[in-house]
């Protein structure tokens, strides 16, 4: 999955990693490995290439990882991060990044999401929800709109709430 925000985050950390990009990407693919994410393949560092491939199984892997890490939490539920650094001429300058999670703003409390478009894998979204006071993981692949996507998701918390007991 990927959109705009990753790869205005992620390129500027892949050139300077030691080895560059394609050490940065067999880091990446270890690490899914690692964690069990059999069916997990990277290809890129951003996120938009048709080559990266997973599975809603080893999303939800993923997801919770992510969910233990305060740092990332923190990054993936602020709908916009600010922070400064210098230009080439060694100048300040104030860059803002805006979240496009519009589930941000629903009545189910994002603790840890990520949401995704490519014309091959459609609309898609792997998250840590709480809704009715039970934590939920959803992971939604293949969307046909971006509305669609957000529907889905809000669907899919409230009947699996509504069902189940959920995460404590």
């Amino acid at each position: 999955m990927g959109d705009d925000t990753e790869q205005t985050i992620t390129l500027p950390f892949t050139l300077p990693y030691p080895g560059g990009t394609t050490t940065f990407l067999a880091a990446m693919n270890q690490k899914a490995a690692e964690l069990g994410m059999l069916r997990t393949r990277f290809a890129d560092s951003t996120g938009l290439s048709s080559q990266n491939v997973s599975t809603a199984e080893d999303l939800i892997k993923l997801v919770k990882v992510i969910s233990e890490k305060p740092e990332i939490i923190k990054l993936l539920t602020t709908k916009i991060y600010e922070f400064s650094a210098h230009n080439k001429n060694s100048q300040d300058k104030l860059y803002q990044i805006k979240n496009t999670n519009k589930l941000l703003d629903s009545f189910i409390k994002i603790k840890a999401a990520k949401t995704g478009y490519l014309d091959e894998a459609g609309y898609c979204f792997a998250g840590l929800l709480e809704y009715n006071k039970r934590k939920l993981i959803v992971v939604l692949l293949g969307s046909q709109s971006e509305k669609d996507r957000l529907q889905e998701v809000k669907g899919l918390a409230w009947w699996a709430a509504t069902r189940y007991a959920g995460l404590k």
